[in-house]
C-alpha cells in the first residue's frame, strides 16, 4: 500500500468516504456562507434589515407573525394577494451557487384555490392570477394545485419540471408538515431539491431556462383565484453562497441584524429647499457601520445675493434624545458647493472638518440667517 493510499483509508476511517455534490463537485470545502437568515424567532417581522414591508390587496392578508412562523394568506376573492420580499436582490455567485433554503407548511390535500411561489423573483405591485411574476426561478403550486419547478422570464412561466404525483416526477409533499424547500442558483445552472441538498428532483443545464434578470430578492406570494384561504407558513428562510462572497452578510448590532455596508450615498437627498426662507430640519440618519461623512451642500439660487444658511450636522443621544453638535458650517452667501467632514485623523478645520467619529443616528439641519430666499441641496455620502 502506499502512503498516499495509506493516507486516504485513513481519512475515509476518520471522517467517512469522499462525496459528490447533486452539482458535481467534490465535497472539499466548507458549506455556503450565509447571506441571509430568519428563523422567526422573535415573534415579529424584521422589516428594517431583513423583509420589505409585507403587502397584501383585496381580501388578501398580509404576512401575520407568530414565534417561528409567519404565515401568507391571500384571502378568498379572485386576485387578491399576499406577498413577502426580501431587501437584498441576491447577486450570482459564480463559479459558485446561491443556495436558498426554505421551510414551508402547505395543507394537504392541497387546494385548487391559489397562485403560490416561494424562490428568488419579482412581481408587479398587484400580482394577479394572469401575471403573478415578472422575474423568478422557485417553487410554484399552480391553480391545479400541483407543485412545479419554474422560472419566469420578464413574464414568460417556463416550466423546468412538473413536481406533482399525479402526472410529474412523484416528489410533490402528500402531507401538511414542514418541508424544505431547496434550489442551487446561478446565471448559468439551477437545480431543485425537497427536503434533502443531495435529492435532485428539478435543474436546469443553461441559462436560457432560467429568468431574463439573475439578481433578485427572495419572494415569497399567494395569489387568490377565489374560494378557500389558500396559505403559505413560512418557518424559516436562509440564503447562502458557496463562493463565499459574503457580499450581503448580517452583522448583530447587539439588539437585531444590520446589513454590513461598504461607502454608501444616503437613500434619499437630505435637504432640498426651493425659495426657502426658514430653517430645514433633514430627518435621522441611520449609520449601520460607517465611521465618518462627508456632507455637501450645493446652493444654486441666492435671491438678490443676500441669503445667508449655514449647516450643521449632529448626533442623537440614545438615551434623551437630545441632539448635540459635531461640525457648524460658516455661513453660505454665494451660489457655491460646500463640502464638510467628519472622519477620524482628519484636521479638525473650523467650518470645514472634525476628528470624530460620526454616531449610529445622526441628522443635518440648515439654519437660514435671514429672510432672503435660496435655493439648495444637502446630499451626503457615509464613510466606513
Amino acid at each position: 500500500m502506499t502512503f498516499a493510499t495509506q493516507i486516504t483509508s485513513d481519512l475515509s476511517t476518520a471522517c467517512g468516504p469522499a462525496t459528490i455534490t447533486p452539482i458535481g463537485e467534490l465535497r472539499v470545502a466548507t458549506p455556503a456562507s450565509q447571506l441571509f437568515q430568519d428563523t422567526f424567532d422573535t415573534g415579529t417581522l424584521d422589516t428594517v434589515n431583513r423583509w420589505v414591508t409585507p403587502t397584501a390587496g383585496g381580501t388578501g392578508i398580509a404576512a401575520t407573525n407568530a414565534v417561528g412562523a409567519t404565515v401568507l394568506d391571500g384571502g378568498t376573492t379572485a386576485n387578491s394577494f399576499s406577498k413577502l420580499s426580501s431587501q437584498v436582490s441576491f447577486p450570482p455567485s459564480e463559479p459558485g451557487f446561491l443556495l436558498f433554503h426554505e421551510r414551508i407548511n402547505i395543507e394537504f390535500p392541497v387546494v385548487t384555490t391559489a397562485h403560490r411561489f416561494f424562490g428568488f423573483g419579482t412581481s408587479g405591485a398587484s400580482p394577479t392570477i394572469a401575471a403573478p411574476i415578472t422575474q423568478g426561478l422557485g417553487f410554484e403550486i399552480a391553480t391545479d394545485g400541483k407543485l412545479y419547478a419554474v422560472a419566469y422570464q420578464t413574464g414568460s412561466r417556463v416550466v423546468i419540471a412538473d413536481l406533482s404525483r399525479t402526472t410529474g416526477n412523484k416528489t410533490q409533499p402528500v402531507d401538511g408538515n414542514a418541508h424544505k424547500y431547496i434550489m442551487f442558483f446561478r446565471g448559468d445552472q439551477g437545480f431543485f431539491c425537497i427536503d434533502d441538498e443531495d435529492a435532485i428532483v428539478a435543474s436546469f443545464p443553461t441559462g436560457a431556462s432560467g429568468p431574463d434578470i439573475n439578481t433578485l430578492p427572495l419572494l415569497n406570494q399567494v395569489i387568490s383565484n377565489s374560494g378557500t384561504h389558500a396559505t403559505i407558513q413560512l418557518n424559516a428562510a436562509t440564503v447562502g453562497d458557496t463562493s463565499h462572497t459574503g457580499s450581503t452578510q448580517l452583522l448583530w448590532n447587539g439588539f437585531t441584524f444590520d446589513k454590513q455596508k461598504p461607502n454608501t450615498d444616503t437613500n434619499a437627498t437630505l435637504i432640498t429647499a426651493v425659495g426657502a426662507t426658514t430653517s430645514q430640519t433633514g430627518a435621522d440618519q441611520l449609520n449601520i457601520n460607517g465611521k465618518g461623512v462627508k456632507v455637501v451642500l450645493d446652493m444654486t439660487v441666492n435671491a438678490g445675493g443676500a441669503g445667508s444658511v449655514t449647516l450643521t450636522i449632529q448626533g442623537k443621544d440614545v438615551v434623551s434624545g437630545k441632539y448635540y453638535t459635531l461640525l457648524v458650517g460658516a455661513a453660505v452667501v454665494t451660489v457655491s458647493t460646500n463640502v464638510y467632514e467628519l472622519y477620524p485623523g482628519l484636521p479638525a478645520t473650523a467650518n470645514v472638518s472634525a476628528n470624530t467619529l460620526l454616531p449610529r443616528t445622526w441628522r443635518v439641519i440648515t439654519t437660514a440667517n435671514n429672510a432672503n430666499a435660496t435655493s439648495y441641496t444637502v446630499g451626503a455620502s457615509v464613510i466606513v
